[in-house]
């Protein structure tokens, strides 16, 4: 429910640069959910944009994809779990945002030859050097 999943995430994320994770009914076609671990250890918010934006293919058709937001977790085992319960969740491309300095270590417990790695620089100001993100990819 959305008081465990906001509760699990805002202890994770501790530590972290985030956002609180926006109003997802403003942005999603489908209802939220949010996936957490039975022991606590990682969790995030299922989602997609349909209502803030969509993606369109040269050929006209949309590329339909979810979104796991508000990710948190203790360790890359754990976040890998997570990533697969996910990507079983939905019938869509799914993207996650995971920290370049972590994204091998997690890649290699994935062991998913079907993932994509898209990188990306987010940038901003006034974050100390080193701070570590938690970005949402639905909030971009």
């Amino acid at each position: 429910d959305d008081d465990t999943g906001a509760a699990c995430f805002a202890r994770l994320a501790r530590g972290r640069v985030h956002t609180g994770g926006g109003n997802p009914a403003e942005r999603s076609e489908a209802a939220p959910r949010w996936l957490v671990a039975p022991d606590g250890s990682a969790c995030g918010r299922l989602e997609d944009t349909c209502r803030a934006k969509r993606l369109i293919a040269d050929d006209g058709s949309e590329m339909r994809s979810a979104h796991l937001s508000c990710i948190g977790y203790t360790d890359h085992a754990a976040l890998a779990s997570l990533l697969h319960v996910a990507r079983a969740s939905t019938n869509e491309a799914l993207f996650a945002a995971v920290p370049m300095d972590e994204a091998g270590a997690v890649l290699a417990i994935l062991n998913d030859p079907g993932v994509v790695v898209a990188p990306a620089t987010v940038f901003a100001t006034g974050f100390e050097p080193g701070d570590v993100w938690s970005i949402n990819t639905a909030e971009i």
